[in-house]
């Protein structure tokens, strides 16, 4: 295992982010990097879009299972005590996120899935869509992610209706690998109840687990 100096500078890499949790060791070095993530996120954002949406998923208990395997890794949390408007670390997410793949066999199309469920009863949501339009997710963007996360900035750089397309970068975030396909499933759906397309498309063009400085999104539909 990782001493806690060799924990803090693969944190600091993107690139060694991991899906492969299939053994506990594994699961647990990943959690211990997520919770040394700096930044916070609602407890709205990781009650409605994460835990009831696992529950949709995967069963009524499944999120019980989830908080159990995380307290025998070392990582206490109490995921039913999420309130609205308070603040939590931004790796709970991640921590969540890698426990669920570890416990169900969770493939990245599953992680892809959560976050379009998620959706469903998200707070993101319905700040965006009283601008039901691909335009308004272009301006409310930026100003609802600030009230999610209070790290990150979220930044409209292109938007073509006559293309049908539009241009996004996440800058200063950093979240695990499994987050990037959650976010994916997550505003992919976004951007297909706002278009109105069933053809809806987020492609990943810079990635900090690649090495770039940013995520950049493009969505097309």
């Amino acid at each position: 295992m990782y001493s806690t100096e060799e924990l803090k500078l693969s944190v600091d890499d993107p690139t060694k982010d991991t899906l492969d949790v299939g053994t506990l060791d594994a699961l647990k070095l990943e959690v211990d990097r997520c919770m040394m993530f700096s930044g916070f996120e609602r407890g709205a954002s990781l009650d409605g879009d994460k835990v009831k949406a696992i529950e949709h998923k995967e069963g009524e208990g499944s999120a019980k299972k989830i908080e159990e395997k995380l307290k025998e890794i070392g990582h206490p949390v109490n995921l039913f005590e999420f309130k609205y408007h308070e603040w939590y670390p931004l790796g709970y997410a991640g921590a969540i996120l890698l426990t669920a793949t570890h416990l169900f066999s969770w493939t990245t199309e599953d992680i892809e899935e959560l976050g379009a469920i998620g959706l469903k009863n998200s707070f993101f949501k319905s700040i965006i869509f009283r601008f039901a339009s691909m335009g308004g997710i272009y301006k409310a963007g930026p100003s609802a992610w600030k009230k999610v996360y209070d790290a990150g900035e979220l930044v409209g750089v292109e938007l073509s209706e006559e293309e049908r397309f539009l241009t996004m970068d996440l800058c200063d975030y950093r979240n695990h690998l499994a987050a990037e396909y959650y976010h994916k499933g997550y505003f992919e759906k976004m951007v297909a109840l706002g278009s109105g397309s069933e053809e809806a498309h987020m492609e990943i063009l810079q990635s900090i687990h690649r090495g770039d400085d940013r995520y950049r999104y493009k969505f097309t539909w």
